[in-house]
């Protein structure tokens, strides 16, 4: 079994992460503006994930970002045609030497196809800028201040589990009847 991971806020506070990296001196700079050629819905995208980015999107990231745009239309686009013509399709079998249909087969649907490669590509663009867990973990992005509100919550910060906020006192006691239940079934299974 590989061994876990250790999380980048431990790294950071060993000082072993590959963030502490001396710079490179390469500054990015300028702003990104939308390209006028993407389309109506890959725009929208454009403009929800710009928004999410922020000040982190540079000028150079005017590609990869459109790429993820466009791709991320393309899937819903295919998704969305799969949703409405089924996974399959019945193609004709046409005799080659009289031109008659002869009968039909069912053959995937070619939108799945087009779904999987335009997922593909939507999930690669999105690792570039950090939109899964797996892939922000290795961007230098600085933790977050002790008066963010969008902190990730420490152990000492998560309040302690209260079934009383969430049960009323006779689903407790069915509960409780149940566990007592459990453990003196295991008892005697022993």
């Amino acid at each position: 079994m590989p061994a876990r991971r250790k999380p980048l806020d431990v790294k950071r506070l060993q000082g072993t992460d590959k963030c502490n990296k001396q710079p490179t001196g390469i500054q990015l700079t300028g702003t990104v503006d939308r390209p006028k050629w993407l389309s109506k819905e890959a725009r929208r995208v454009w403009d929800h994930v710009a928004e999410s980015l922020g000040d982190n999107l540079k000028s150079v990231d005017s590609y990869a970002l459109s790429s993820f745009c466009v791709a991320a239309v393309r899937w819903q686009s295919a998704e969305q045609t799969i949703d409405e013509q089924g996974q399959f399709l019945e193609q004709p079998i046409v005799n080659r030497s009289t031109g008659n249909v002869i009968g039909t087969k069912i053959i995937p649907h070619p939108a799945i196809k087009i779904a999987k490669e335009a997922r593909e590509a939507m999930l690669k663009s999105a690792a570039l800028f950090g939109f899964d867990i797996r892939s922000r973990g290795s961007l230098d992005i600085p933790l977050p201040s002790a008066g963010d509100k969008f902190r990730r919550p420490t152990p000492m910060s998560v309040p302690a589990y209260d079934p009383a906020k969430y049960f009323s006192p006779e689903q407790l006691e069915q509960i409780a009847r149940e566990q007592r239940q459990l453990d003196a079934e295991k008892e005697r299974s022993k």
